[in-house]
């Protein structure tokens, strides 16, 4: 079983530079696989956005490693109304951000040697629980509707589906949990 760790706790260690680019490797190799089909991710903007994520108040970023090798990644943040209408493209989640204190995962990844280990699982469980007691009592995420591993471990960590397209990906869900 893979050590996870939390990133933000780490970041001022000299190997955290090493692990953030062999996480962003990963997700340009994950995100080229289908569903995704996306093989326009670079490396150099992945470091940057987990770069980002790292300044933002109560945001994560997990990374499952063996011995040196990254092999999953998962990060998320608190976010409000505006920062949703950012993501989905359309202001579907008012009425849930003006009720809860949303946590938002943007991020999921498994090398593909260590999928159906749970490695994915874990991320999504600590994520989770970091969120929680950092205030969050709900988490949303998006996923693909043809992405079905993913769909599957949604489900088995306690996730629903909503009833809400992205607007700017038609094939891509949204999906909450309650943090209680």
């Amino acid at each position: 079983m893979p050590d996870i760790i939390y990133l933000k706790l780490h970041q001022h260690l000299p190997q955290s530079s090493q692990l953030i680019e062999d996480c962003a490797r990963l997700y340009c190799e994950i995100w080229k696989e289908p569903p995704w089909c996306e093989d326009f991710w670079q490396e150099g903007g992945i470091i940057y956005t987990i770069s980002q994520v790292l300044t933002v108040p109560k945001a994560q970023v997990l990374l499952a490693i063996v011995e040196t090798e990254v092999v999953g990644f998962s990060w998320g943040y608190a976010t409000d109304k505006y920062e949703l209408q950012k993501i989905a493209g359309h202001d579907g989640f008012d009425e849930l951000a003006d009720e809860h204190s949303i946590f938002y995962i943007s991020e999921l990844g498994v090398a593909r040697d260590y999928r159906q280990h749970q490695v994915g699982e874990q991320l999504t469980t600590r994520l989770l629980a970091s969120a929680k007691n950092n205030g969050a009592n709900l988490s949303l995420l998006r996923t693909d509707v043809q992405a079905l591993p993913a769909r599957k471990l949604y489900l088995k960590v306690g996730f629903e589906e909503l009833p809400v397209i992205d607007g700017k990906h038609s094939t891509r869900t949204y999906w909450a949990k309650k943090l209680s």
